[in-house]
């Protein structure tokens, strides 16, 4: 027995570290945790100030390194092969998967990056008496991987400002409840009546093992970069940028509709003109493209 000893003594010692080795928290990835248990910390409120939402009121898309802003990040991270960029950190070619459909686009002119909490709906759920430089944090929330995602235009139209209560997709509904959770949690913005009960529901319906999400930490606020001023170039386009009339309406002399988000304009007789909002509009195509646009495939 006493001969036996170093090797049982050696043989423990083996597992021992073995085990610390597996249970690592470097190795181990990001923490998670059960969209069950943080539902359970949102406040239940009515939503207010529904009137007074106005897009602007959140600075989307800034800049993160070089030249890549935020639209760029995000299609480069979610991109399930090493997407390809030109020297402008234009992404020009990808494989992504639309979380709310399931197909797979390879064109990044396909796509929008949709905020899984609209701005709208998170401006009806606390954000609209938050300072300018939350709001900026909450737009471009590339930290938390459940914020932003990459989705096609379509989804993202059919989708819009509504909350879980009110559209839901077909494909993966459980991981959208628990993910739109963790978004509402990171932000500390409350849910509707309506909205809490169709996640309580869901997330009771699928369970611990199909709602664990990445553990949110809180989210941040994020200042403004100073921008290098720019020499004013004139502009002799008459055909040139002009604000919408309403939120889905272009002036009749500028009918064709920009869509920031996107960088995609669409024309009167378009698909989805109807449904678009517009946030800059154009008398003529030439005008939008030299704006910096692309038509609609639609």
């Amino acid at each position: 027995m006493p001969r036996r000893l170093p090797s049982i003594l050696l043989a423990l010692a083996l597992a021992l570290g073995t085990l610390a080795l597996t249970s690592s928290p470097a190795e181990a990835g990001p923490r998670k945790v059960a969209a069950g248990k943080l539902l359970k910390k949102l406040r239940i409120a009515p939503e207010k100030d529904r009137g007074t939402y106005d897009r602007d009121a959140f600075d989307h898309w800034t800049m993160r390194k070089g030249e890549c802003n935020v639209r760029e990040t995000v299609l480069i991270a979610e991109s399930r092969k090493k997407a390809s960029k030109d020297r402008w950190c234009r992404v020009k070619r990808g494989r992504w998967v639309n979380e709310y459909t399931g197909r797979t686009i390879t064109k990044p002119r396909g796509l929008q990056i949709d905020h899984r909490v609209a701005l709208a709906e998170a401006w009806r759920s606390g954000a609209s008496t938050w300072s300018t430089n939350r709001r900026r944090g909450f737009a471009n929330d590339t930290s938390y991987r459940h914020s932003l995602l990459a989705v096609s235009s379509h989804s993202n139209q059919s989708k819009s400002d509504h909350d879980p209560a009110s559209w839901l997709p077909r494909h993966r509904t459980c991981a959208y409840v628990a993910r739109w959770v963790a978004v509402k949690y990171r932000w500390n913005l409350t849910v509707d009546r309506a909205e809490h009960r169709v996640l309580s529901r869901r997330v009771a319906r699928c369970g611990d093992a199909r709602t664990m999400v990445d553990r949110p930490a809180k989210g941040k606020a994020e200042s403004a970069k100073k921008k290098k001023k720019k020499k004013k170039k004139k502009r002799t386009n008459p055909g040139g940028a002009v604000p919408p009339v309403s939120a889905y309406d272009c002036p009749g002399s500028h009918p064709i509709k920009g869509n920031a988000n996107s960088m995609i304009y669409h024309l009167p007789s378009g698909r989805y003109y109807d449904v678009t909002k517009p946030e800059e509009c154009f008398a003529t195509e030439s005008a939008a493209q030299a704006a910096g646009y692309r038509a609609s495939q639609a």
